[in-house]
C-alpha cells in the first residue's frame, strides 16, 4: 500500500468515526425526542382535557360557561384518540354529556360521565408509563450500541496512532542512517525496508546507488593496486638504485639495487626521514 494511500485511509477513518458518532447521536436524540413528543401530544393532552372536563362538570351548576368549556375539551379529546379503548370511552362520554346538556339540572348521569373521564385518563396514564418504559429501553439500547461502537473505534484509533507514526518515522530513520554510512564511505551498507510504498522505492534506489558506489570504489582500488604493482616491478627491474621520497623527504620506496647500495632493507627505512638516515650512514 502506498504511503499516500495509508495516510488517506487514516484520515478517512477519522472522518468516518466522527461521521458515525454524529449520525448515531442525531438518530438517538431524534428517537427519544419523537417518543417524548408522542407522550406530550397524544397522552398528556388527553389527560389535560379530562381534567378540564372533570372540573367543568363539578361547576356546571355554578358557572354559566361550564358546559361550553366541557364541550370545547370534549371536541379536542375526540380529535386526540390514540389508545385502544379510548374511542369507546370517548363515545360513551359524548352520549352522557348530550343527555346532560338536555337537562342541566339532571345529575343522574354524573357517575357515568366521571367514569368515562376516569377511564380515558387511566388509559392515557398507562400509555405514558408504557411509552416511558419503551423510551427507556430505546435509550439503554442506544447507549449500549454507542458504547460498543465507541470501544471498537477507540481500539482501532489507538492502532492507527501507534502504528502510523512508525510507518513514517521508521523508514526515515533507516534512510538517515544509510546516508550517514555513505558519507563515511561505507558503501557496503544497505537499507532494509519491506514496505511496498514510496519509502520502499526510495530504499531500493538508495541500495542501487550504494551498490554502484561500492563497485566503483573497489574497481578504483583494484586499478590503483595494479598500477602500484606494475610500477614496483618496473623499478625493481632497473639496474640503477632508486629511492622515492614524499614532499617531506620521508622515504616512500626503494628498489633492490638501492637496498644493496645503502645496506638496509626497504622495510627498515620506509617512512624514515632521509637526512637522519644519511647521518647514520
Amino acid at each position: 500500500m502506498r504511503l499516500k494511500t495509508k495516510l488517506s485511509v487514516g484520515l478517512t477513518f477519522l472522518f468516518v468515526v466522527i461521521l458515525v458518532f454524529g449520525i448515531l447521536g442525531i438518530v438517538s436524540i431524534n428517537r427519544l425526542s419523537r417518543d417524548a413528543n408522542l407522550v406530550l401530544t397524544n397522552n398528556h393532552e388527553s389527560m389535560v382535557y379530562t381534567n378540564n372536563m372533570m372540573k367543568a362538570l363539578d361547576e356546571v351548576k355554578i358557572r354559566k360557561d361550564a358546559i361550553a368549556v366541557f364541550e370545547e375539551n370534549l371536541k379536542k379529546q375526540e380529535n386526540n384518540i390514540t389508545e385502544i379503548g379510548e374511542k369507546d370511552a370517548t363515545q360513551e362520554l359524548r352520549k352522557n354529556f348530550n343527555e346532560l346538556k338536555a337537562d342541566i339540572n339532571d345529575s343522574t348521569n354524573y357517575p357515568e360521565i366521571r367514569a368515562s373521564l376516569t377511564q380515558i385518563s387511566d388509559l392515557n396514564e398507562m400509555a405514558i408509563l408504557r411509552k416511558y418504559n419503551a423510551a427507556q429501553r430505546t435509550a439503554d439500547s442506544d447507549k449500549l450500541w454507542l458504547t460498543v461502537i465507541f470501544t471498537v473505534l477507540t481500539l482501532i484509533s489507538f492502532t492507527f496512532i501507534f502504528n502510523l507514526p512508525g510507518v513514517i518515522s521508521g523508514p526515515i530513520q533507516k534512510l538517515s542512517e544509510g546516508i550517514k554510512a555513505i558519507a563515511n564511505k561505507n558503501y557496503s551498507n544497505r537499507i532494509v525496508i519491506k514496505q511496498k510504498d514510496e519509502f520502499g522505492d526510495l530504499a531500493k534506489s538508495f541500495n542501487d546507488m550504494a551498490s554502484r558506489l561500492d563497485e566503483y570504489e573497489h574497481s578504483n582500488l583494484s586499478q590503483i593496486k595494479f598500477e602500484k604493482s606494475r610500477i614496483e616491478t618496473i623499478i625493481n627491474q632497473m639496474r640503477d638504485g632508486i629511492i622515492g621520497f614524499d614532499d617531506k623527504r620521508n622515504v616512500l620506496f626503494l628498489n633492490a639495487v638501492a637496498e644493496k647500495l645503502i645496506g638496509m632493507k626497504e622495510g627498515e627505512i620506509i617512512g624514515k626521514y632521509a637526512p637522519d638516515l644519511a647521518l647514520k650512514k
